[in-house]
């Protein structure tokens, strides 16, 4: 990204970005990653948002787009029974039990009732 952005040569953006972000959380601990998972949420949320205009004048409008999907692409599932629909989240659930990023987070909680609430928001809104 560096290299896109500044120009920068590859390798010294591996380098940079590594000592940046191992320093800042050595220096700050868990609360530095909190801080940066939010800010990267809003950015990633307000791209999205940026962006969907752009698509959606790239596609000729919202009329354009109705006219070129089917109907039951703007239903919920489609034409997915729940099984199926299930077929396709709960791998991806099941492995993220397995993703230690999101313990660390939680046993870095200030106590028990938070930990719960952002493992139930966790399971909810699964990010990737």
């Amino acid at each position: 990204m560096l290299n896109l952005v500044t120009g920068v040569h590859p390798d010294i953006g591996i380098v940079t970005t590594a000592v940046f972000v191992i320093g800042y959380t050595v220096l700050a601990g868990m609360i530095s990653v909190a801080y940066t998972d939010v800010v990267n949420g809003i950015f990633m949320v307000l791209g999205l948002f940026i962006a969907l205009p752009f698509m959606l004048a790239n596609a000729g409008g919202w009329s354009a787009v109705v006219a070129a999907l089917p109907a039951d692409h703007f239903t919920v599932m489609g034409e997915m029974t729940v099984w199926e629909a299930l077929g396709y989240t709960l791998p991806t659930m099941l492995l993220m039990l397995g993703e230690s990023g999101m313990y660390q987070r939680f046993f870095s909680t200030k106590n028990a009732g938070i930990a719960k609430r952002s493992v139930g928001g966790w399971i909810r809104w699964p990010a990737g």
